[in-house]
């Protein structure tokens, strides 16, 4: 007993050190944009580097719409860390309003066609960077997700407790009888 008292004691030791360290720094706000700005660059120079290799390898023609305009993106973006809010902005906006995007300076679509599966990893990639660009900058859709996660965490707690009620409605039997009475009386309350 003397030993749980002690590790209890020590684990809350250790969670109010924990919460100390995150609730005193003030740069944390700064740090978290950081490595938003570091992913975002990341993951379009990545989707640019495959492209190049590419083309490298002649596996995708360098003066096609597909590749002009997946370098342009990619590489635009990577170049404009100071204006990611803006372009998410831009983007959401364009996304939410299915703006026509076919009558642009580049025309992908009959290109679209014959696409090897290395040509549509690499429009995959820039796509989920486009995608975590939107996400990463739009503090309306983190709210979003951030309350959707808690919801589903709450909803997965719900149903481990129903889990954990039939399992013991199940196997006590007084429980269970406890439980027929209760709902019989308040159908009767009705």
């Amino acid at each position: 007993m003397n030993t749980s008292i002690i590790l209890i004691l020590i684990f809350l030791v250790i969670l109010q050190q924990l919460i100390i360290i995150l609730l005193s720094n003030p740069n944390r706000r700064k740090y978290e944009h950081d490595l938003r700005t570091e992913r975002t660059i990341g993951s379009f120079a990545q989707a640019r580097n495959n492209l190049m290799a590419l083309a490298l390898e002649d596996k995708i023609d360098i003066n096609s719409s597909t590749f002009q305009s997946l370098y342009e993106i990619n590489t635009f973006v990577m170049r404009r860390p100071d204006k990611y809010k803006e372009i998410s902005f831009f983007l959401m906006k364009v996304i939410l309003e299915k703006e026509d995007c076919k009558e642009g300076k580049y025309s992908i679509e009959k290109e679209s066609k014959n696409w090897s599966p290395e040509i549509k990893i690499v429009v995959k990639e820039t796509a989920t960077a486009i995608g975590n660009l939107i996400f990463d900058y739009s503090p309306y859709l983190r709210l979003l997700f951030s309350i959707q996660q808690k919801l589903r965490q709450v909803s997965n707690f719900i149903g481990f407790l129903d889990r954990i009620k039939d399992k013991i409605m199940k196997n006590d039997p007084i429980i269970s009888n406890f439980a027929k009475v209760k709902s019989e009386m308040y159908e009767i309350a009705m």
